[in-house]
C-alpha cells in the first residue's frame, strides 16, 4: 500500500502545475491554494482563511491604485472605469460608442497595459476575413485527410482583444464572431476553447446606426445577436468641464517636460504620470466574490421581477420610438434600440454581475480597510434588492459617476444618480443631440423601474436609516443595515 501511495505522489508531482490551477478534483493541490475554510464534511464556506484575507488586502490596494491612476488620466469617466473593470472580472464583452476623439481607444489601451495577457488588435473593414477571428483550415492536416483548424494568430487564440470600428465588418466576418464572443469557442471539426477573457469593441456609430446599417445589408438578425453579446455598453463623450480639461492639459505638459529630462535624468520616469496600472488577479477575485458575497432570498426574487418589468418597459419605449420615427424623422431620427434584450441568458448572469460590482465598490471603500477585514473571516456580505441598482452597468453607461442616492433626512427613499451633466441642446448637431436624449431615455427607463420596484418592497428591506449614531464601517452579521447604505455612509455620502 505504501508503494502504491508513493507512485501516486510521484505521478502528481510530475504533472504540470497549471493542470491544477482551477481544478477542484485535486485536493492535494487545491488545499494550499484555497482562500476559504469549508464546514467539515460539506461544501459550505465557513469563511476566509489567512491566505484569503491576504489576497483581499493585496487586490484592494491594486484596485485602489488603478482607480486613482485612471481618474488622473481620464477625467469624468468614473462609471466607465467601474463598468470595464466589471466586464473584465466577469470575462464578458464591452462595446463603446461615441464621437471621434472621445478617448475610446485610449481607455482600451489603458486597460490592456494593465494586463499581461496576450493581446489582439484589429481595425475592421468590409474586407476583413473571418479567419482573423476564428483562424483557418490547417492544410498540412488536410493532406492527411484530416480537418483541423489553425488558430495561431487569430483573435480566438488571445486572451484580450480590441476590435475598432466593429460596424465596418462584413456579414461573414461578423457572423463568425458570434460563437467566440458568447461561448468562447470555435467549431471546426472539433471544439476549440478560446482563452479569451474580454473583447472590447469601439465605434463612432451608435447602436441604432449600427443596427440600421447591418439591417440594410441583410443582417438584421446578426445585428441583434452581435450587440446582445456585448453585455456592457457605454457612450463616451469628449466634452469636459473647464477644470477637468485644465487638469489634463497640465498633466500632458508635465509628461512632455519630464520625458525631455529623462535622457539625462532617467529617474524622472518613476513619476506617477508614467505609471502602469497594476494587474489584478482576476481568477482569485472571482473566487473571492463567490466566497464573501451572498445574495439574500429577497434579492433573488426581486431580480426576476425587475428584469420582467424592464423587458416590458423597454419594449414599450422601443415601439413608441418606432411609431414616432415613421411619423416624423426630424423628431425621432434614430429608433431607440435598447442596450440589450432582457433575455433569460442575461437574467441568469445578473446576480453574478451585481455581486462582482458590489465587491469592487467594497474594495474601494473604507469598509475594506485593514481594521475591518477580520469580519470577513466569519461573516459574508449580504446583498438585498437595493444592490440591484447595479444592473444599470449592463445598460449604456454615460460619462461621469453613477451611484445609489439615499434621502435619509426626508422620505428615506432611494434613487439613482447617473451624474449626467451634459445639456442635449448644447450638442454640436442634431444627430448628437438625439444620441444624448436616447441615452437619457434608456437610463430613465431603468431608474423608474428600479425605484418603483424598491418602493413596493421597502418595508421588507432593513435600512435602519434612523440609527445613525450606532453605525460603523464594520460588516459583521450582527449589523443588519443594508450593504448599500453602509457603503454610502462609509464614504460620507
Amino acid at each position: 500500500m505504501a508503494i502504491k501511495n508513493t507512485l501516486i505522489a510521484i505521478v502528481i508531482t510530475a504533472l504540470p502545475l497549471h493542470l491544477f490551477a482551477e481544478n477542484p478534483i485535486c485536493p492535494a493541490m487545491a488545499a494550499e491554494r484555497s482562500l476559504v475554510d469549508l464546514v467539515p464534511g460539506t461544501y459550505e464556506i465557513k469563511g476566509l482563511n489567512a491566505e484569503g484575507l491576504s489576497v483581499v488586502g493585496h487586490e484592494r490596494d491594486a484596485f485602489r491604485q488603478r482607480t486613482r491612476l485612471f481618474g488622473n488620466e481620464f477625467r469624468g469617466l468614473t462609471a466607465l472605469h467601474r463598468q470595464l473593470t466589471l466586464a473584465r472580472l466577469f470575462a464578458g464583452n464591452a462595446f463603446m460608442s461615441g464621437p471621434s476623439g472621445g478617448a475610446k481607444s485610449g481607455v482600451v489601451n489603458w486597460f490592456m497595459r494593465g494586463s499581461s495577457g496576450t493581446k489582439f488588435k484589429l481595425q475592421l473593414n468590409p474586407l476583413t476575413p473571418e479567419t482573423a477571428f476564428i483562424g483557418s483550415q490547417n492544410f498540412e492536416a488536410a493532406k492527411l485527410g484530416k480537418f483541423q483548424m489553425n488558430f495561431e494568430g487569430s483573435m480566438a487564440a488571445h486572451e484580450e482583444a480590441h476590435l475598432d470600428e466593429i460596424d465596418k465588418g462584413g456579414p461573414q466576418a461578423l457572423g463568425s464572431l458570434l460563437g467566440v464572443l458568447n461561448e468562447r469557442e470555435v467549431l471546426g471539426g472539433e471544439v476549440y476553447k478560446s482563452p479569451l477573457q474580454i473583447v472590447y469593441a469601439t465605434s463612432n456609430a451608435n447602436i441604432a446606426e449600427i443596427v440600421e446599417a447591418l439591417t440594410q445589408n441583410g443582417m438584421a438578425t446578426t445585428a441583434q445577436a452581435l450587440l446582445n453579446r456585448f453585455q456592457f455598453k457605454s457612450f463616451i463623450y469628449n466634452w469636459l468641464a473647464d477644470k477637468d480639461q485644465a487638469f489634463l492639459d497640465a498633466r500632458v505638459a508635465k509628461k512632455k517636460y519630464l520625458k525631455s529630462l529623462s535622457y539625462s535624468h532617467p529617474e524622472v520616469l518613476n513619476d506617477e504620470v508614467f505609471m502602469t496600472p497594476e494587474e489584478l488577479q482576476w481568477n482569485k477575485l472571482r473566487r473571492l466574490v463567490h466566497s464573501i458575497i451572498k445574495p439574500t432570498p429577497l434579492f433573488k426574487a426581486t431580480v426576476i421581477e425587475l428584469e420582467n418589468e424592464l423587458r416590458t418597459r423597454t419594449n414599450e419605449a422601443k415601439r413608441a420610438s418606432e411609431a414616432l420615427n415613421r411619423k416624423n424623422r426630424d423628431l425621432e431620427p434614430f429608433v431607440l434600440f435598447p442596450s440589450l434584450d432582457w433575455t433569460e441568458r442575461i437574467r441568469q448572469d445578473i446576480p453574478e454581475m451585481v455581486m462582482m460590482s458590489a465587491f469592487l465598490d467594497f474594495l474601494d471603500s473604507p469598509m475594506a480597510d485593514d481594521a475591518n477585514l477580520e469580519d470577513l473571516r466569519q461573516h459574508p456580505i449580504e446583498l438585498d434588492p437595493l444592490s440591484l441598482w447595479r444592473m444599470a452597468y449592463i445598460g449604456t453607461v454615460g460619462p461621469g459617476d453613477m451611484h445609489l442616492k439615499f434621502d435619509l433626512e426626508g422620505s428615506q427613499k432611494v434613487d439613482i444618480d447617473f451624474d449626467w451633466k451634459i445639456d442635449p441642446s448644447s450638442a454640436r448637431d442634431n444627430r448628437e443631440e438625439h444620441l444624448i436624449k436616447n441615452l437619457v431615455k434608456e437610463q430613465m427607463i431603468f431608474r423608474n423601474a428600479f425605484v418603483q420596484r424598491i418602493e413596493a418592497i421597502q418595508s421588507q428591506i432593513e435600512l435602519r436609516a434612523r440609527n445613525n449614531s450606532q453605525f460603523n464601517n464594520r460588516i459583521g452579521a450582527k449589523d443588519t443595515t443594508s450593504f448599500e447604505l453602509k457603503l454610502a455612509r462609509s464614504r460620507g455620502e
